[in-house]
């Protein structure tokens, strides 16, 4: 009977190990593929795959941290505010919608896209510069 203890104690061990190995597999594919899908939107999807695969959670953290490095990527907050300048229509400068109307002092909430006009108001300012030219908020 003391056999048949060990023998139960052996599969109990060995299916704990099984599901154990499996969790573990499972979690690190499920990391890489959310690796891949937070790197793609950075342009470094294999990076993102491999520390999602290799470093699990904290892989994670690290691509969704990373600086974006594509051409023409540029954060939001860094993005010019006018604070001064012709009044009219300029890209928005959030990055939220097409145009937005500039008054001359300061974004308004009339914004553009293809030629359609509607509201949205615009976040608090982040960096002053000079607006560009003015354009009109309708497509030629």
């Amino acid at each position: 009977m003391n056999s048949y203890n060990t023998l139960q104690q052996q599969q109990a061990e060995q299916t704990f190990w099984l599901f154990f190995i499996g969790g573990v597999f499972v979690m690190s594919v499920f990391c890489a593929i959310v690796g891949s899908i937070i790197g793609d939107s950075k342009g470094k999807r294999t990076e993102g795959a491999l520390l999602g695969l290799l470093l699990g959670v904290i892989g994670l953290i690290a691509i969704a941290v990373m600086k974006d490095d594509r051409p023409g990527a540029q954060p939001v907050a860094v993005q010019a505010v006018p604070q001064a300048g012709p009044a009219g229509w300029h890209p928005d400068p959030y990055g939220k919608h097409q145009l937005r109307y500039f008054d001359g002092t300061s974004w308004r909430d009339q914004v553009s896209d293809s030629g359609v006009v509607s509201s949205d108001i615009p976040p608090p300012p982040v960096v002053p510069t000079s607006p560009p030219p003015p354009v009109s908020p309708y497509p030629s």
